[in-house]
């Protein structure tokens, strides 16, 4: 029966001597330690390296690869199979979904200039989950259940900003009321069953003004909203609900923190 060295057995299958150090650490192999602490392992144990390596490709966790692997017939085996295939349908979705964004993100090159470049178009509606106000947190649980639900989905699910407008005008004041949360598209939300009750406001689809906004984080609220104002009273357009400002890229250039985004405007239709 053959008898190798850690180095020479993970050589022999692929893989590394750390891979075989962790098969270890989870019980999975048990190799002889000599009394000079070299590991040899016999070729038998080969069978059971290849398992673990496996399963563990199929996104198994140490606890899934040992649930299968002492499984007590091959139906309860299956049976363990079937139900990761849910998870992992939702990761290919997720997968699909950074592609897109992917894309997306390289069609945004040179759309932050000066003038801001703007459209008005229809989007699909989208679920905001609200997480602060002004500089502090909201301390809600049912907050906190949904962030965590949320966050593994970055950055398909958007860093984003709301913005309620109080009163006549669009001057940037204390009636503009900052909410720092995240957003989604409902057809994601919904196709990865995302936690969407509770504190969640949905936003409903409509015509908005889309503008591309390249800014200074230092007081640069205040001339994106007047950016925005700008666009409104030039083409006649009625602002007629809360502003989105979804996050895209926070950045250091030369020393200075700006913030990329995309400013969303509801306006009444024609």
């Amino acid at each position: 029966m053959g008898r190798y060295r850690i180095g020479d057995f993970a050589r022999e299958l692929g893989v590394t001597p750390d891979f075989l150090k962790y098969c270890e650490k989870n019980g999975f192999l048990q190799p002889e330690v000599g009394e000079n602490g070299y590991r040899f392992f016999d070729f038998r144990q080969s069978a059971l390296a290849i398992e673990y390596l496996k399963m563990k490709n199929q996104g198994c966790t140490a606890r899934e690869i040992k649930e299968a692997l002492y499984a007590s017939s091959f139906e309860e085996f299956a049976g363990q199979t079937q139900r990761r295939r849910e998870g992992l349908r939702r990761m290919l979705c997720f997968y699909e979904e950074l592609l897109r964004y992917y894309d997306w993100l390289e069609g945004l090159e040179g759309c932050f200039g000066e003038p801001p470049l703007w459209h008005i178009r229809r989007i699909p509606g989208f679920y905001f989950l609200p997480h602060s106000r002004g500089a502090a947190f909201l301390s809600d649980e049912a907050i906190h259940e949904r962030g965590r639900d949320w966050n593994r989905w970055l950055p398909v699910v958007m860093s984003t900003n709301r913005y309620r407008v109080e009163g006549p005008g669009w001057e940037f004041s204390e009636r503009v009321q900052n909410c720092w949360g995240f957003s989604v598209e409902e057809g994601f939300a919904r196709a990865q069953g995302l936690m969407v009750d509770g504190p969640v406001e949905y936003v409903k689809p409509g015509r908005y003004l889309e503008l591309f906004v390249g800014q200074s984080l230092s007081g640069g609220e205040g001339r994106m909203m007047e950016a925005a104002a700008g666009v409104l009273g030039q083409n006649g357009l009625r602002p007629c609900g809360n502003v989105y400002m979804k996050v895209v890229a926070k950045l250091w250039e030369a020393g200075t923190r700006r913030e990329y985004g995309i400013l969303y405007v509801p306006v009444a239709e024609a």
